[in-house]
């Protein structure tokens, strides 16, 4: 399926999930995050029509999900030994060239209470509270801690985007991807380094209710790029997809 194609399917999830009110079913947001965050994070979700957000309600809208996950095509990871990180370009590149690196725009994004430090247009961030969505751990940061206890991780991690089908993309298409804010996550390094280029079949966030959106990020990722996927990893997501309606 082409880009093109697959653009023109989220069109039309979009309009199905507007206008299929049965399908949808709700769960309460288990965290609270700055009213950015939130905004930010889930409207490209939105848009698709995977989810609506309400008053701090995330509604999952389970069919539409489904057939999105459906219509990226099954593949087995290839190209595994060939995977280099430096396809990927210039790590945190200004891609939107709003004059703050992706890092620094992840960071801004989703920290609470944030202070700056002067000069630097608002990009370089000295301190702030961090809601890890993956274990609901709340981090009070500070420039050093900053640099040490979080990372930005990538929802489909790089090498894995690579082996399902980023190994014959262009050059930009691949910092596209690395540099996408609906790709990037800032959470704790030890989670980050326990995940590691682990597909859903492998990893999961530890918050059980976090699982929900993250499967749900992950199948809007894989809707938006040229992307295949192995089948255990198809398997996991449909599994949790399953596991997203009302209590």
């Amino acid at each position: 399926m082409t880009m093109r194609k697959r653009f023109k399917a989220l069109l039309v999830l979009t309009a199905a999930g507007i206008a299929t009110v049965a399908g949808l079913t709700t769960l309460d947001n288990p965290f609270t995050r700055s009213p950015q965050a939130s905004t930010t994070a889930a409207a490209a979700l939105q848009d698709a029509g995977l989810i609506t957000v309400v008053d701090g309600t995330t509604t999952y809208n389970i069919e539409a999900a489904r057939a999105a996950l459906a219509a990226v095509p099954v593949a087995a990871p290839t190209h595994a030994d060939t995977y280099d990180s430096d396809a990927f370009g210039q790590r945190w590149k200004d891609i939107d060239r709003n004059g703050c690196d992706q890092r620094s725009d992840l960071i801004n994004r989703v920290l609470q209470d944030i202070t700056h430090k002067p000069g630097t247009n608002d990009c370089k961030v000295t301190s702030g509270t961090l809601i890890d969505p993956y274990s609901g751990e709340r981090l009070e940061l500070t420039t050093e801690t900053l640099s040490t206890d979080v990372q930005a991780d990538h929802v489909l991690p790089k090498s894995w985007i690579w082996r399902q089908g980023a190994a014959s993309w262009t050059d930009e298409l691949r910092i596209t991807v690395a540099n996408d804010l609906d790709n990037l996550e800032l959470v704790t390094s030890a989670l980050n380094s326990s995940k590691g280029d682990s597909g859903p079949a492998e990893w999961m966030p530890p918050a059980d209710s976090y699982r929900c959106e993250y499967t749900f990020r992950w199948v809007y990722l894989l809707t938006k790029y040229p992307l295949t996927i192995n089948t255990a990893d198809r398997d996991a997501l449909a599994s949790t997809i399953a596991t997203c309606d009302a209590p």
